[in-house]
């Protein structure tokens, strides 16, 4: 079994609609780091009490997981910088603002086979950077690092928009998996 978590909304529970989910939530201010975000979220009883069922080892790792790539532990997300504190004027009328977390459980026996052997096939043909802030993916054969191509703005768009759709519909793809397989058919629209 393993998790995965993922950032689907930051927002006031009244706006959120996906409270039927196994979903992790946690309270931000504007002040809040992605060191407190994570520490919040480790915190078993406070994140992840109403879930049942739940591997709390397994779900820690799933947290480091969601942290590996953020360099500066001390930066405060942009989805929590607009939050406003509350004055004691209004505190009764106030909502607190939760960032909210998929939690996703599967095994990789669950992927449906029609994908297994292309995800194969491009997990050992190529490697794949992303950067989601500056809108570009990266793929380099592995074999032969000089070949590279590098897909922006309206590609870019496409391929996450397929990654999304892949994630929401097959059961048991990771969002990693997701992310290759839309970029490898993506690739093969090209040639």
């Amino acid at each position: 079994m393993k998790y995965e978590l993922n950032h689907i909304a930051t927002c006031t529970p009244d706006y959120f609609s996906g409270h039927h989910l196994d979903v992790v939530q946690i309270a931000v201010l504007s002040t809040t780091t992605y060191g407190d975000i994570k520490n919040m979220m480790k915190d078993f009883y406070y994140a992840v009490d109403h879930i049942e069922d739940i591997d709390l080892e397994v779900y820690s790792e799933a947290v480091d997981t969601l942290f590996e790539s953020i360099t500066d532990l001390n930066a405060i997300p942009s989805c929590c910088s607009y939050i406003e504190p509350s004055s004691d004027n209004d505190n009764e009328d106030y909502n607190e603002v939760y960032m909210f977390f998929s939690l996703g459980r599967f095994s990789t026996d669950e992927l449906d086979d029609v994908y297994v052997k292309q995800l194969e096939y491009v997990e050992n043909s190529v490697t794949i950077s992303k950067d989601r802030i500056a809108c570009t993916i990266t793929i380099t054969d592995i074999h032969d690092d000089t070949t590279s191509v590098c897909f922006q703005d309206n590609e870019y768009d496409t391929i996450v928009a397929r990654s999304d759709e892949f994630y929401s519909s097959i059961e048991g793809i990771t969002r990693e998996q997701a992310d290759m397989l839309a970029i490898s058919i993506y690739v093969d629209t090209l040639v």
